[in-house]
Protein backbone atom coordinates (compact mmCIF):
# COMPACT_ATOMS: atom_id res chain seq x y z
CA UNK A 1 0.00 0.00 0.00
CA UNK A 2 1.10 3.27 -1.16
CA UNK A 3 1.47 6.08 1.72
CA UNK A 4 3.04 8.97 0.36
CA UNK A 5 4.79 10.40 -2.72
CA UNK A 6 7.91 12.93 -3.06
CA UNK A 7 8.53 14.41 -6.42
CA UNK A 8 11.04 17.06 -7.29
CA UNK A 9 12.08 17.12 -11.11
CA UNK A 10 13.47 14.28 -12.39
CA UNK A 11 13.57 12.51 -8.46
CA UNK A 12 10.84 10.57 -7.40
CA UNK A 13 10.86 8.86 -3.83
CA UNK A 14 7.51 6.54 -2.32
CA UNK A 15 7.23 5.25 0.89
CA UNK A 16 5.33 2.17 0.91
CA UNK A 17 3.67 0.10 3.49
CA UNK A 18 4.41 -4.00 3.12
CA UNK A 19 3.76 -6.40 6.21
CA UNK A 20 5.18 -4.83 9.26
CA UNK A 21 8.11 -2.54 7.44
CA UNK A 22 8.16 0.33 5.43
CA UNK A 23 9.81 0.66 2.06
CA UNK A 24 11.20 3.66 0.77
CA UNK A 25 12.14 3.13 -2.94
CA UNK A 26 14.03 6.40 -4.97
CA UNK A 27 13.51 7.18 -8.61
CA UNK A 28 15.68 9.35 -11.26
CA UNK A 29 14.60 10.10 -14.39
CA UNK A 30 11.81 7.27 -13.77
CA UNK A 31 14.29 4.17 -13.01
CA UNK A 32 14.54 2.85 -9.58
CA UNK A 33 18.29 3.79 -8.00
CA UNK A 34 17.85 2.57 -4.96
CA UNK A 35 15.21 0.97 -2.07
CA UNK A 36 15.36 0.85 2.01
CA UNK A 37 13.21 -1.09 4.31
CA UNK A 38 12.85 0.71 7.28
CA UNK A 39 10.78 0.00 10.65
CA UNK A 40 9.10 3.39 11.66
CA UNK A 41 7.49 5.79 9.51
CA UNK A 42 8.57 9.36 10.29
CA UNK A 43 12.06 8.36 9.75
CA UNK A 44 11.11 6.63 6.17
CA UNK A 45 8.72 9.62 5.21
CA UNK A 46 12.21 11.94 6.83
CA UNK A 47 14.35 9.63 4.38
CA UNK A 48 12.46 10.16 1.12
CA UNK A 49 12.23 14.13 1.89
CA UNK A 50 16.22 13.90 2.53
CA UNK A 51 16.60 12.49 -0.66
CA UNK A 52 14.02 14.88 -2.88
CA UNK A 53 15.76 18.51 -1.17
CA UNK A 54 19.42 17.07 -1.93
CA UNK A 55 21.32 19.21 -4.03
CA UNK A 56 23.34 17.22 -6.57
CA UNK A 57 26.37 17.50 -7.21
CA UNK A 58 27.45 16.14 -11.08
CA UNK A 59 30.96 14.88 -11.33
CA UNK A 60 34.13 15.70 -9.71
CA UNK A 61 34.83 18.62 -7.94
CA UNK A 62 38.23 19.72 -7.93
CA UNK A 63 39.94 21.03 -4.42
CA UNK A 64 40.34 24.82 -5.01
CA UNK A 65 36.88 25.07 -5.57
CA UNK A 66 36.02 24.16 -1.93
CA UNK A 67 38.11 26.87 -0.83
Amino acid sequence: MELCKFSNGDKRAIVMREDYTYTVTYYLKNKAIRKDVIGNYAQAESMAEDFILAEDNNGPTLLSENA
